[in-house]
């Protein structure tokens, strides 16, 4: 009988808190890893010459399912069509780059689970490619690169212990650590809107809009860096409108506080991509208010700070 050898591999999901667009062209974004990510197991074996995948919600219910014949990677059954080709994609860049690794007569198990729902935008996506990087010790930004593509901020966030500054330079990219400085972080509520928006729309949407959009960078990385030096409340919430403002006014689009919850008595903003997935919502009350208004109005997948993000110091 053959030795089977047994792997296991992590990744954190992403928000990101400011910067959001505006990185892909390098603006310093402000982002932090979730408690929540994906974890992935992988068996080998020798002979059979396949490669099984599995993918399970945190319900460990498999959503889906696909079999890869080795060496050329030619998928022999699958119950997504374009997701399996999406992972063809990412196992050819890492054939091409390791030949030795997925050997023509081995048997490779490989199966995932995500902790959060796929509708979250918290980084499905992004923790994939970081666990198959991890798996094959291969560059986890090149591997984007030829996927899905988009800045890496959440690659850097999969791998983060806590809060990052991230930017785009002529040298590569910077990812320093970064300290988010509110002294009432617990007030804080992210707020799923109950829809995923996808992100290469946004982006889409944004590079629609040409070299015009550049010229506010200056402007957003100076609200950028005194939203996390912020420590009290009020100037906290301040920072977020005026980004909100900001952004909304270079992309011609309606800040969601202005659109949705214009009589919140606090501060509303995106996350990322305009439209859909998580918002941050900041008040100057006890968060059992907070929660209470957007239960009121049927949004009812809510974190606190605590709960949701990562924040080792």
């Amino acid at each position: 009988m053959s030795e089977v050898t047994t792997e296991h591999y992590y990744a954190h999901g992403k928000l990101l808190l400011a910067g959001e667009y505006f990185v892909l062209d390098g603006a310093k974004a402000l982002a932090v890893p979730t408690k929540l990510g994906q974890g992935m197991t992988v068996q080998h074996e020798e002979g059979q010459g396949h490669l099984v995948w599995e993918s399970q919600l945190p319900n460990e219910e498999t959503w889906f399912e696909a079999v890869y014949q080795l060496p050329e990677l030619k998928i022999f059954s699958n119950n997504n069509r374009e997701l399996s080709s999406k992972i063809k994609q990412l196992l050819k860049v890492i054939a091409d780059e390791d030949e030795e690794l997925m050997l023509v007569d081995d048997l490779y198990n490989i199966a995932t689970r995500l902790e959060f729902e796929r509708s979250w935008g918290l980084g499905s996506s992004s923790t994939l490619v970081s666990l198959l990087a991890q798996w094959s010790a291969i560059d986890p930004y090149l591997l984007l690169e030829k996927s899905f593509g988009g800045s890496g901020y959440d690659i850097a966030c999969a791998t983060a212990k806590g809060p990052i500054f991230y930017q785009l330079t002529e040298s590569g990219r910077s990812i320093e650590k970064a300290s988010i400085g509110l002294e009432s972080k617990d007030k804080l509520l992210f707020v799923h809107l109950g829809k995923k928006q996808d992100s290469r729309d946004g982006i889409a949407h944004y590079r629609s809009l040409g070299d015009s959009t550049k010229k506010f960078i200056p402007e957003l990385n100076g609200l950028t860096l005194k939203l996390a030096n912020a420590s009290r409340m009020t100037d906290f919430i301040k920072l977020m409108k005026e980004h909100e403002q900001l952004v909304g006014g270079a992309l011609n689009m309606t800040p969601v506080q202005q659109e949705l919850f214009s009589d919140f008595p606090g501060a509303v903003r995106s996350l990322g991509a305009w439209g859909g997935d998580m918002v941050l919502a900041a008040a100057d009350q006890d968060i059992e208010e907070t929660k209470k208004y957007f239960n009121d109005k049927g949004y009812n997948t809510q974190f606190t700070w605590q709960q949701l993000i990562l924040d080792q110091v």
